[in-house]
């Protein structure tokens, strides 16, 4: 299913929880009204949302252990997201 086209009418008001993820960190073309407008199509009368998501500039990596090879976590780290690379 295209979030951006909507759901077809076959699911409409089929669903008690809709839970969606990651839509404002992509480039959907269009403002996330459109695409929460096109989920809630999907609940039941009284259904619930649950929206997450990812905080890039909040969040910590943590090595557990020195020995832990990291540069490929460091790399990723730093291309979502501004992180400090780990030590």
């Amino acid at each position: 299913m295209n979030v951006m086209n909507g759901p077809p009418p076959h699911l409409w008001e089929k669903y008690d929880i809709v839970h969606i993820r990651f839509f404002t960190s992509k480039d959907h073309g269009t403002k996330p009204a459109g695409v929460l407008k096109n989920c809630l199509k999907l609940l039941k009368p009284g259904g619930y949302m649950q929206w997450d998501e990812f905080d890039a500039k909040g969040s910590k990596i943590l090595v557990a252990k020195d020995a832990i090879h990291t540069s490929h976590v460091n790399t990723l780290a730093q291309q979502i997201g501004n992180y400090d690379q780990l030590s």
